[in-house]
C-alpha cells in the first residue's frame, strides 16, 4: 500500500508517497547511491521522507515529477536516507520530517510550519521555495549530502 504525503513550502504543496516510488532502469550504465544525511531531526517520532528531483519541472511541489522518493523512521539527531540507482547527473532534493505522520506539513494560525522540511544545498527561502537550481547538485558517483532541517 503507497500512502502520500502531501505539504507545503513556502505555500507550495509537496507530496511524498510511503514506502517509495520512482523507477529504476537496470540498464543504466553507471548507478550511483546518493546518501542524505538529514540533521537536526527534532526527535525520533514519526518518519523523515525525501524526494529527488532531476530537473526544475515541478520542483518541489508535484510529486508525479519526483524520480524518486523515500521514507524512513525518524532518528532524533541525524537520519540517513539511502537513494541507490541514479545515474550521473544534476538533482535535487527535498526533505519533511513528519512528526505525527498525517502527511502533511502542519502549521500554525500564521500558516508557518511547525515540523521541519529542508532541501539539498540548504537554500535561504522567503515567501517562496528555493528554486531547483539554488538546491541543484551535481551526481558523478556516490555521493553523501547533508540537509539541515528548518
Amino acid at each position: 500500500m503507497t500512502r502520500v504525503l502531501p505539504f507545503a513550502v513556502a505555500g507550495v504543496m509537496l507530496a511524498f508517497p510511503w514506502p517509495g516510488h520512482g523507477t529504476f532502469d537496470s540498464a543504466s550504465p553507471e548507478p550511483h547511491t546518493l546518501t542524505v544525511a538529514v540533521e537536526g531531526v527534532a526527535n525520533s517520532r514519526g518518519v523523515v521522507g525525501v524526494l529527488v528531483f532531476s530537473s526544475a519541472d515541478g520542483w518541489p511541489e508535484r510529486f508525479a515529477a519526483a524520480l524518486r522518493s523515500k521514507a524512513v523512521l525518524a532518528q532524533k539527531g541525524i537520519t540517513e536516507i539511502v537513494i541507490s540507482g541514479l545515474e550521473k547527473g544534476e538533482y535535487a532534493v527535498v526533505v519533511l520530517h513528519d512528526e505525527n505522520e498525517n502527511k502533511k506539513l502542519d502549521r500554525n494560525w500564521l500558516r508557518l510550519p511547525t515540523e521541519q522540511w529542508g532541501m539539498s544545498n540548504n537554500p535561504k527561502h522567503s515567501l517562496s521555495a528555493p528554486s531547483f537550481s539554488d538546491a541543484s547538485f551535481r551526481l558523478e558517483g556516490d555521493k553523501w549530502i547533508h540537509v539541515r532541517l528548518q
